[in-house]
């Protein structure tokens, strides 16, 4: 059982309680930043942090209030209610610019893990466990909190598995592989996966939340350079350009006990991995069955295309929020298993030579593989995207907010939905989803009939996330760039211009990747609408921007989407 109102907590990579955990994230900030100026990577990890405290699982008005205050920042109730999701960004912002005076990206760093370690205290103090509750009817299981109610979901099978649990997994055979072979394609996907798990620990917890912050956060990197930086911490532990100021901020002693232990850790790791896979590999009789398995598994990962209409009864019981916070969870582990794959493939093609990998093998990994991870990577972080960002309100220059306030289209119920943009637990998905559907009748009322079943959400959950990506059971079937410009083009007839610019930037980003690896056909179609709607969005951002370079240089640049 997995909880659906899920205190999705400030990951313990951005806690950091330990030494060993602090500068074990340092290095990895370190490294994927190494190139940036101080103020790109203060702004980087900033960013990072604000969008974890923004996520709506974690966001807490009262525990935010209390601590702000104790820093000295004092609002009325009206006040801090009138706050909007800029509001309180800016107010966060500000306050660690003044903490972090020196501007240095370790002050930063160090100030962003008190304010949450503060956060975090008065979120357990706000949502204190009082009892179980269980609908002795309806099956549904909850946890009754001070200020709030957690509901538990079942576990959907992926989740089991990537989780360890492999005793829970029965029938194997449901997940793609032969029952057959006295369960030996089994072995090799838990030894795969079990090396998957220790090169992500030996990582350390920030790799997932510097790969997504460099996808949809200020393109600053690629992926590509991410996942190359990140094995760079596994050849060797620190260099030369990062030694001074670590010795500076550590001390000279604890450095250099710090360096002799790190080196024996990664040793340790480098031998026990490569006589794993040596030991996996004549186990198999050849890394050809391995990667045979690893692409069963790598099918598992992709989301599922909506083949039929979803039970009426069932999604009326079910409260939209519900389902896109139970989908926002597993999106969430699918992302980060997948990128535990990508990392796991591109280390095998470092260590090739030493586990006996053939050429060809080599090939596969690097032409078939990695690409093919890369777009389950980018489709499982649009599902968590949109389901964890929060909708901006729209500007009051905005045609469409003046043509309800006026009443022009006489749609009551886009009006209702529509004045919840800007609030935090208000996500794109809402937008997209009530926007589908023209109200939330299809999918679940806003108010809840009854609880629901922890068994229902599985199905819920695949359904939802399949629509994202490849649309409704009953619509033309499309790419899934296709699907993605739709969806930016909902977004930003709701005013979500800065969300619409994100999500084209990831597709278009991809789109170039798999251009150059030939491995798309036909897509300047897709290409020249994708362009064409970057523009609007520069446009629609340039108004936002007040008299100056800053917004004649966003002009320009939606001119050159739309002659492109």
């Amino acid at each position: 059982m997995g909880t659906v109102v899920y205190p999705a907590f400030l990951h313990p990579s951005l806690l950091n309680k330990g030494t060993e955990n602090q500068t074990k994230n340092n290095e990895i900030f370190d490294v994927c930043l190494l190139n940036l100026n101080r103020a790109q990577v203060v702004g980087f990890v900033s960013s990072i942090f604000l969008r974890r405290l923004l996520h709506p699982a974690v966001y807490n008005s009262i525990a935010l209030r209390s601590t702000l205050e104790d820093y000295g920042k004092k609002w009325s109730d009206n006040e801090f209610q009138a706050l909007t999701v800029d509001g309180v960004r800016r107010e966060v912002l500000l306050l660690i610019e003044q903490e972090a005076v020196s501007g240095s990206p370790f002050l930063a760093f160090k100030c962003w893990r008190e304010f949450c370690a503060r956060y975090f205290d008065r979120w357990r103090k706000t949502n204190v466990a009082f009892s179980l509750l269980v609908d002795v009817l309806g099956g549904a299981v909850g946890l009754i909190r001070k200020n709030a109610i957690s509901l538990f979901r079942s576990l959907e099978h992926m989740e089991l598995l990537m989780y360890g649990n492999f005793e829970a997994l029965k029938d194997f055979s449901k997940f793609g592989f032969g029952a057959s072979n006295d369960g030996f394609e089994h072995e090799i996907l838990f030894e795969v996966l079990r090396c998957t798990r220790v090169l992500s620990q030996q990582l350390g917890p920030a790799i997932s939340p510097v790969f997504y912050e460099s996808v949809v956060g200020a393109p600053m990197m690629t992926p590509e350079d991410i996942v190359a930086r990140l094995l760079k911490t596994v050849d060797c532990r620190s260099n030369i350009s990062m030694a001074s100021s670590r010795m500076r901020e550590l001390g000279t002693d604890f450095f250099q006990q710090k360096e002799l232990a790190d080196h024996k850790s990664l040793r340790k790791f480098s031998v026990c991995t490569v006589v794993s896979l040596r030991k996996l590999c004549k186990k198999a009789s050849g890394w050809s069955r391995v990667l045979n398995v690893i692409e069963c598994y790598l099918n598992l990962l992709v989301p599922r295309k909506p083949v039929e209409k979803l039970d009426s009864d069932m999604t009326l019981n079910t409260n939209i929020s519900l389902i896109v916070q139970a989908t926002s969870q597993v999106a969430e582990v699918m992302f980060e298993s997948a990128l535990d794959v990508l990392l796991f493939l591109s280390y095998l093609l470092d260590i090739s030579g030493q586990v006996y990998m053939l050429p060809d093998d080599m090939l596969k990994i690097q032409h078939e593989f990695i690409p093919m991870v890369h777009e389950i990577i980018a489709e499982w972080l649009i599902i968590y995207f949109l389901g964890t960002m929060p909708s901006e309100s729209l500007c009051v220059e905005d045609f469409s907010s003046q043509l309800s306030s006026l009443r022009i289209d006489c749609n009551t119920g886009r009006m209702s939905w529509t004045e919840k943009l800007g609030s935090i637990d208000f996500t794109l998905a809402f937008v997209l989803l009530l926007d589908a559907q023209g109200s939330s009748a299809a999918w679940g009322s806003l108010s809840l009939n009854c609880l629901p079943q922890p068994v229902c959400f599985p199905n819920l959950i695949q359904h939802f996330s399949g629509w994202i990506i490849w649309g409704g059971s009953g619509e033309k079937p499309l790419n899934v760039f296709g699907r993605s410009t739709h969806l930016a083009q909902s977004l930003l007839r709701h005013g979500q211009y800065n969300a619409a610019e994100n999500l084209l930037l990831v597709l278009d980003a991809r789109m170039r990747h798999e251009k150059l690896l030939g491995s798309l056909q036909s897509i300047d179609g897709d290409w020249c609408v994708l362009h064409h709607l970057l523009g609007c969005c520069l446009l629609a951002r340039a108004q936002d921007e007040p008299h100056g370079s800053t917004r004649q240089k966003k002009v320009n640049e939606s001119m050159r989407c739309y002659f492109r």
